[in-house]
């Protein structure tokens, strides 16, 4: 199966390698992540990646909060949310994983939807009252969708219980992301 980075991602690896921002000792605290990219440039060397042109087609411009911008996005899908099933992306005794394992599970699990999918779900009045009451306490995860907030950082949309209303808020890719935040796929 071949994953996409965006030409913005590969620029900020290539250009943090060339600053030297890896420091003279080393990696140090950014071993992790240049671990996990230098996979991403080899792989685009050899073919097993490609690399996608941006920006993607954004599906739902109303709900990116300003300063923020799409990085990827998926088709939205068409389902009756009484169709959806919330499901752990977890494995065995795992209490947390990294969000970018968590996003490629998603599409492994079937359940990469994406921030276009929120509205539906969330309904005509924007409250989610047709979302399953059991659901509360969880964190609907949209890993379908990448963006990066003002600040910098990667982050994803999530759909959260909060003051007796579901509200769709970013949450940080870097988190550790636990059993009570739920990917979101459809039962059939």
């Amino acid at each position: 199966m071949k994953s996409t980075i965006t030409t913005d991602q590969y620029r900020d690896l290539l250009d943090r390698e060339f600053r030297g921002d890896f420091g003279e000792e080393g990696l140090g605290s950014d071993f992790q992540w240049f671990a996990d990219n230098l996979k991403t440039v080899r792989s685009l060397r050899t073919g097993q990646l490609k690399l996608q042109q941006f920006p993607c087609e954004i599906n739902c411009p109303e709900l990116i909060p300003d300063g923020y911008t799409v990085l990827e996005d998926v088709e939205k899908h068409h389902f009756k949310v009484s169709d959806l099933e919330h499901i752990s992306f977890l494995e065995g005794e795992e209490s947390s994983i990294k969000g970018t394992l968590m996003r490629e599970r998603s599409v492994l699990l079937n359940a990469d939807y994406g921030l276009s999918d929120a509205p539906t779900i969330l309904g005509e009045d924007g409250e989610g009252k047709s979302i399953p009451k059991e659901w509360r306490g969880k964190y609907l995860v949209f890993a379908g969708t990448l963006l990066r907030s003002s600040g910098g950082n990667l982050c994803v949309p999530v759909i959260r219980w909060g003051d007796d209303r579901w509200v769709l808020r970013f949450g940080w890719l870097g988190f550790g992301w636990r059993d009570d935040d739920r990917l979101v796929r459809s039962k059939h």
